[in-house]
């Protein structure tokens, strides 16, 4: 079975910075360990900096700080006909990821997102109408495009070709950036509400040398790590916000009991590959456009275009049969933000 790990000896679960540093530190960061109380670790898990055993204090990892490795393998994407909760576009069917890829351990935080672009635009921020959830808490109200510019300069910043090429910028303000998206990523400006975007230098997401949104197909493999069930944790029982789904309460916030806030990240239970927040807490942003599942396939993007941009995973205001692994949310415009909405990133390992 594919595992979730490090390429030395297991998962890295490491908050790519305190919140003040710059990004060589952000990139270095401290341990996640440190923000989520009674953790203990994962079997095998030496957190170590580096591949070598021997030579601790070299930071040689392939694996970005605060990433886990998934390693490739094939699964079964969608929901079964028997499934509560079920909706007719979660057709099953198997799918096969040939790229080894890191993904974020948790959602972007609002720390993570303000020390890379100076501007936090959270609801549950400092600068929001919502009370302060804090630092560690998921970065949300950001569009699909905000998500690409934020992995562009994450990318750069670590030495990657970003992936996403963005021209036509037009800003939530109504301001025509052209290519200078980051004329967009400010108070001022509101952030990114329109934009054309290619593949910078590649033919594929999974040809990209950056840091990106992962695919559906990546998410839903990660969340599920190995898992058959509506929940990493077991299956749907209560699909609404009472009586509480145990399931749920276990992995996720939702609005059975969250209060209606978004909560820090980390709080919950993690699977079994070391994926945090996978249900709940805020929708997550993925590449692909909404399209109908093609049958068995493998490395998939997506429909080749459409309207609405997939997210997943439910947040803390949705019904628990929406943090289900297999829900697709169907109808959001790439511009849309709202404050229930983030995003985590991944990079394709080469």
């Amino acid at each position: 079975m594919p595992v979730a790990r490090s390429r030395a000896t297991g998962p890295h679960l490491a908050i790519k910075g305190s919140w003040s540093m710059t990004m060589k530190q952000f990139r270095i960061g401290v341990a996640l360990i440190g923000l989520i109380p009674g953790y203990t670790g994962f079997a095998g898990c030496s957190c170590d900096d580096d591949d070598d055993a021997d030579d601790d204090d070299a930071d040689d990892d392939d694996v970005t700080e605060g990433f886990l490795l998934v390693t490739v393998g094939s699964f079964t994407m969608g929901s079964p006909d028997s499934e509560p909760g079920r909706r007719p576009d979660e057709t099953q069917h198997q799918v096969t990821l040939t790229r080894d890829f890191e993904m974020s351990a948790a959602e972007t935080t609002q720390g993570e997102f303000d020390s890379l672009l100076g501007w936090n635009p959270s609801f549950y921020g400092p600068n929001g109408g919502g009370p302060d959830c804090g630092d560690g808490c998921p970065a949300e109200s950001l569009s699909w495009y905000d998500a690409l510019a934020y992995a562009n300069e994450m990318s750069g910043e670590a030495g990657y070709a970003p992936c996403y090429d963005l021209s036509d910028v037009v800003c939530e303000d109504s301001t025509n950036a052209e290519t200078d998206y980051l004329e967009c990523m400010n108070a001022a400006r509101g952030g990114i509400e329109a934009a054309t975007v290619a593949l910078n230098g590649s033919s594929s997401v999974y040809d990209c040398d950056g840091y990106r949104l992962p695919t559906e197909a990546e998410w839903e493999y990660a969340a599920r790590a190995g898992t058959t069930t509506a929940f990493y944790s077991g299956p749907i029982v209560d699909l609404l916000c009472s009586p509480t789904d145990l399931n749920l309460d276990q992995i996720g916030w939702y609005c059975g009991n969250s209060s209606g806030v978004t909560r820090a990240i980390g709080q919950k239970t993690p699977n079994a590959w070391g994926f945090f927040d996978m249900s709940g807490n805020v929708w997550e942003w993925v590449w692909d456009w909404l399209g109908p599942y093609p049958g068995d396939i493998t490395d998939p993007e997506g429909a080749a275009d459409g309207t609405s941009r997939v997210i997943r995973g439910g947040s803390y205001f949705n019904y628990a049969q929406e943090a289900r692994s297999a829900y697709r949310f169907n109808n959001y415009d790439p511009g849309n933000r709202h404050d229930h909405l983030g995003f985590r990133l991944v990079r394709t390992l080469p």
